[in-house]
């Protein structure tokens, strides 16, 4: 039995020998092995060359895809490097894409009819839409502004041409024009708003939604052939100050048991007024606020009784440049102000800086002369015309009785 045994495990330690052991007896196994080899070979082989290939592929496509951004970024310069130069470069990006799905070797009809008209869309399509869309269109006037500072009113045209002339105009009369090359598809021009060009307001006191009473109109005519216009903001067109409204505050304090009026504020408002619009008895006026004109300017006031007798005046001029106004007072010596014509009343220099009450004011002995009609005038010079400025007077009248009633005067309009 132990011999059986032995013997056994002798065979199977011969087996495991055989299987181990590189120098194979049998012809069919050897014949075997030689097939195990070569498959192995071939296929690790093939997996290397397939690898490499789909990598150029890809990046071929990844390429021709970026080739067709290129002309899609040159079909939105509005067709400036020219037809041909878009052709080009889209059938180098279609070719790029092509041969990477032939390398690819599973070319799928409908997914590369797909990826050609993708690829004619996105190179060619904002070309094609440009050409399709009405020529007016082609050209555009944009970014119009107004800067204050200089009085100049600018604007830029855009489009694919070599030259554009621009005019502004107001009904039939043509008030400026000039001619720019274009410099990557658009030229910025200025002009300044001076008597030269101004034909008045382009709104009045009811602002720019219903108050448009006159239409200033930039137009561009392309080298093309191509037109435009547009109108001019009204704001911008608006540049003479018209009307101003005053009311008074009357200052009163006791003095030896008795309260008597010391003297009164004076404020101001400036811009575009309805005429219906008037002082009111108590000092006050009906306008609450004028419609504000970003322009250059003066204001001057008096106080007088009779036209050619001035009671009192203003310490100084006032100066606004756009929205914004400056004044000194001097009498007072309160010294520099500033205010802002927008939505706002501004109160003027007095004679007197009362510490106590904490107020400046015009006191009543510097032009108080007894009872009667006090008339409040307001002199306004506009500065748009260098030669020849226009200057408007406005003025509130009220009756001023503190002899006979001090503080209890009802300040009745006259």
């Amino acid at each position: 039995m132990a011999g059986l045994l032995d013997k056994a495990k002798a065979t199977n330690d011969g087996e495991e020998k055989v299987e181990k052991s590189d120098n194979v007896k049998s012809g069919l196994l050897s014949k075997g092995a030689s097939k195990v080899v070569t498959t192995t070979t071939v296929t690790t082989t093939e997996a290397s060359i397939g690898g490499d290939s789909n990598d150029t592929a890809r990046i071929l496509g990844m390429v021709g895809w970026a080739v067709i951004l290129v002309g899609a970024i040159i079909s939105l310069q509005g067709g400036g490097f020219g037809l041909i130069v878009v052709l080009v470069v889209l059938a180098i990006g279609l070719g790029s894409i092509v041969q990477s799905q032939r390398m690819i070797g599973n070319i799928s009809q409908p997914k590369m009819v797909a990826s050609i008209v993708v690829a004619i869309l996105i190179a060619s399509g904002p070309y094609i839409a440009l050409a399709l869309v009405p020529v007016s269109s082609n050209v555009a006037i944009s970014e119009v502004s107004f800067d204050e500072s200089t009085n100049k009113l600018s604007f830029t045209v855009r489009g694919s041409f070599e030259e554009a002339e621009v005019e502004l105009s107001y009904a039939d009369e043509v008030l400026w024009s000039d001619v720019g090359k274009m410099s990557n598809d658009k030229h910025t021009f200025s002009l300044t708003i001076d008597s030269d060009v101004f034909r008045g307001n382009a709104m009045d006191h009811r602002g720019p939604e219903n108050g448009q009473i006159k239409e200033y109109v930039l137009s561009v005519e392309s080298s093309s052939g191509q037109k435009n216009s547009v109108t001019v903001n009204a704001d911008y067109m608006t540049r003479e100050v018209k009307d101003a409204a005053v009311k008074i505050i009357q200052i009163s304090k006791p003095i030896d048991n008795e309260v008597k009026v010391v003297g009164l504020q004076m404020q101001l408002n400036l811009g575009l007024i309805d005429s219906s619009l008037q002082n009111k008895d108590g000092g006050g006026h009906s306008v609450v606020h004028a419609w504000p004109v970003s322009s250059d300017y003066t204001v001057d006031t008096r106080i007088y009784k009779s036209s050619s007798k001035t009671l009192w005046d203003h310490d100084g001029i006032i100066d606004v440049s756009g929205y914004d106004a400056t004044w000194s007072c001097s009498t007072s010596s309160t010294g520099s102000k500033s205010g802002v014509t927008q939505q706002t009343w501004l109160g003027l220099c007095g004679t007197y800086d009362d510490p106590e009450m904490a107020i400046e004011y015009i006191a009543r002995d510097d032009f108080y002369d007894d009872d009667g009609c006090y008339t409040f005038e307001v002199t306004i010079t506009n500065e748009l015309y260098e030669e020849s400025q226009t200057t408007v007077i406005n003025s509130d009248s009220w009756e001023l009785e503190w002899d006979a009633q001090e503080s209890d005067t009802p300040l009745d309009v006259c």
